[in-house]
C-alpha cells in the first residue's frame, strides 16, 4: 500500500426551472437495458426524502414561497409543494414497486432508507412514515376531520394549489394551468392500509426528523406551537433576519401573522432521537430496531448484510439547527473504530500504510448528507466535524465502496480516488417527494478482477394517467404528475449507470 491523494470526478446538475405555462401529461419512456456478467453480492433499494407532512401542523411555515428569489429566505425555501399532500401514497406505491420486483436468488437484498423520512420533526408524521414502510393503517388527517388546510379555498390565499373545482383563482392555476381535481382534496386524508416493505430495511436520520421544517431547534415554544390552535398563513410583520429567527428565535416565525383556527391534537408534539430510536424499535418489519439500537439516543450503527458486505449508518443532522449536517467527535471515533475492525490494511491520517488486526469486508456507509453539505456552520464551532474529514477518513479504508445519501433532491454520482487508482462512489439519490420522484436499485456484483455497481432507476409503478388508476395508485400518479409540472424541479431523471471499481486485495 502507498499514500493515497484524494481526486474528485463527476459534478452536480444545476436546478432545472420549468419555463412553460402549460401542464404537461407524462410519457413513459422505455427504459435502456444493461448487463453485467458476474456473481451478485447483493442488491440495495435506496430510497430518499419522502418529507411525509402533517399538512394541517401550526408549526410549518408554507407561506415563505412567496419569497423565493430573495437571498434572505433561501435557507428556508420550499415551505410548500403543491403535491406534499399526496407524498403518502407515493411512497406507499413506491413500496409496492419494490414488493413487486423479482427478488434476487444469490446474495443479500435491503432497503436502506437515508433520512428526511418526515417533514417537520412530528410524533405523528414519524408514525404514519413507520406504518407505510413497516405495514399497517395511513392516515394523514391531524386534529379533526376539517378542512383547516392551506390547499382549501378560503383557509388560505391563492399562493397555494386550491384543487378543488370552483375555487378560486390561485398562481399554480394561473401560472402553470394547474387544472381542478374533484374529489382529491377528501380522498388524500381518508385512512388507507399500507401492505409494508417486503424485505429487510435500515433507517438513517436526516436534519428533517429532528428539526421543525428541517432547519429551526425543537424548542419547547415550538412545541406548543406545533400542538397549539393558530396556524399562520401569512408572513410576519416585520423580519429582518429570516435565517437568524428561524435558528435561534423560531417562534417569531410563526406568533405575527395572519393566522386561521385549527383543532387541536397532542400528536404533533416534536420528537427527539430517543424517540425515533423507540419507534423503530416497535415498527414492522424487518429486522428490529431497523437498524438502531433499543433504548438509546444514538441513532449511528453498523448492520451486517451478509458474510461479504457491512452497513454503516451515520447520523450527520445536528440538533442544534440549520439544514447542512457535520459528525460529533464521538460518532468520529466511532466510525474510525468500526471502520478498522472490517480492514486487515488502511492508511493513517498521514498517509501512511498501516497492518491492521480486522476482518475484512466490503463496506458500504450511509449518511443523510451528501459530502458537499457537511459544513455546518454552528456544529463545526462546536468542533463538529465536517466534509474534508469524512470524506478522508473513508478513503483511508480501501473496503469502503459506497457513500449512499441524499438531501439534496438531486441524483449525484461521484467517485472519490487514491493515488493507487482505488476509491470509492459517493450515491446521491433525489427524493421521492420531489420530481423526478425516483429511488435508486443497485446492485453489487463481483466479477474478475472488479466490482460492478450496477445503478438503475427506480420509478414508482403507477399509470402516467392518473385518471387510469383508483385508489392509492391514483393518488400516487397524481403526486407525480403534479411533481412534474411543479415550476422548480431540482432534479433530471436518473439514467442507468454500471460504476466499476478494482476488487480489494483480499477479494482477489
Amino acid at each position: 500500500m502507498g499514500r493515497f491523494e484524494v481526486v474528485i470526478e463527476g459534478g452536480s446538475p444545476g436546478n432545472t426551472v420549468s419555463s412553460t405555462r402549460n401542464f404537461h401529461r407524462l410519457i413513459r419512456l422505455p427504459a435502456r437495458e444493461i448487463g453485467v456478467e458476474g456473481r451478485l453480492v447483493g442488491r440495495i433499494f435506496h430510497l430518499s426524502d419522502s418529507q411525509l407532512a402533517d399538512c394541517k401542523s401550526p408549526a410549518r411555515y408554507e407561506w415563505v414561497n412567496q419569497f423565493a428569489g430573495d437571498p434572505a429566505w433561501s435557507e428556508l425555501i420550499p415551505g410548500y409543494r403543491p403535491q406534499e399532500f399526496l407524498v403518502a401514497a407515493a411512497l406507499t406505491a413506491m413500496i409496492r414497486t419494490i414488493n413487486e420486483t423479482e427478488r434476487v436468488r444469490e446474495g443479500f437484498e435491503v432497503a436502506v432508507f437515508t433520512g428526511d423520512a418526515i417533514d417537520n420533526a412530528q410524533v405523528n408524521e414519524f408514525s404514519n412514515f413507520l406504518a407505510v414502510f413497516g405495514g399497517g393503517s395511513v392516515c394523514i388527517e391531524s386534529g379533526d376531520r376539517d378542512r383547516s388546510y392551506v390547499y382549501a379555498d378560503g383557509f388560505a390565499d391563492g399562493l397555494f394549489w386550491h384543487p378543488d373545482p370552483g375555487a378560486g383563482s390561485d398562481i399554480y392555476k394561473r401560472e402553470f394551468s394547474f387544472p381542478s381535481v374533484e374529489g382529491l382534496l377528501e380522498q388524500a386524508f381518508d385512512a388507507f392500509v399500507s401492505e409494508g416493505i417486503s424485505i429487510p430495511w435500515y433507517f438513517v436520520n436526516g436534519n428533517h426528523e429532528l428539526l421543525v421544517q428541517g432547519v429551526s431547534p425543537a424548542m419547547a415554544e415550538l412545541d406548543a406551537i406545533a400542538k397549539g390552535s393558530l396556524k399562520q398563513v401569512g408572513p410576519p410583520k416585520s423580519m429582518e433576519d429570516p435565517l437568524g429567527s428561524a435558528l435561534d428565535r423560531p417562534a417569531e416565525l410563526f406568533t405575527s401573522g395572519t393566522a386561521r383556527e385549527v383543532s387541536l391534537d397532542a400528536r404533533r408534539r416534536l420528537i427527539g432521537r430517543r424517540d425515533i430510536a423507540d419507534a423503530l424499535w416497535s415498527a414492522p418489519g424487518v429486522p428490529q430496531g431497523h437498524g438502531v439500537s433499543q433504548g438509546s439516543e444514538i441513532l449511528y450503527y453498523e448492520a451486517a448484510l451478509s458474510e461479504e458486505v457491512v452497513l454503516v449508518a451515520l447520523d450527520t443532522a445536528y440538533a442544534s439547527g440549520a439544514a447542512s449536517g457535520a459528525i460529533a467527535p464521538e460518532q468520529a471515533r466511532w466510525l474510525v473504530r468500526v471502520l478498522e475492525s472490517y480492514s486487515t490494511a488502511h492508511w493513517d491520517e498521514a498517509g501512511e500504510p498501516v497492518a491492521g488486526t480486522g476482518i475484512d469486508r466490503l463496506i458500504v456507509v450511509s449518511g443523510h448528507h451528501p459530502l458537499h453539505t457537511m459544513n455546518n456552520q454552528r456544529a463545526l464551532a462546536e468542533e463538529y466535524l465536517g466534509q474534508d474529514w469524512l470524506a478522508r477518513t473513508l478513503l483511508r479504508f480501501p473496503n469502503v465502496i459506497l457513500y449512499l445519501n441524499g438531501h439534496t433532491h438531486q441524483h449525484q454520482v461521484k467517485l472519490l480516488r487514491r493515488g493507487d487508482g482505488s476509491g470509492f462512489y459517493e450515491l446521491t439519490t433525489g427524493s421521492i417527494m420531489d420530481w423526478p420522484n425516483q429511488g435508486r436499485a443497485i446492485d453489487i456484483v463481483r466479477s474478475k478482477g472488479q466490482l460492478s455497481l450496477v445503478c438503475n432507476p427506480l420509478d414508482i409503478d403507477v399509470p402516467t394517467d392518473p385518471d387510469n388508476s383508483d385508489g392509492i395508485q391514483r393518488l400516487a400518479a397524481w403526486h407525480r404528475l403534479l411533481a412534474a409540472n411543479a415550476p422548480v424541479k431540482l432534479a433530471q431523471p436518473m439514467v442507468r449507470q454500471v460504476l466499476n471499481l478494482p476488487l480489494p486485495r483480499w477479494l482477489i
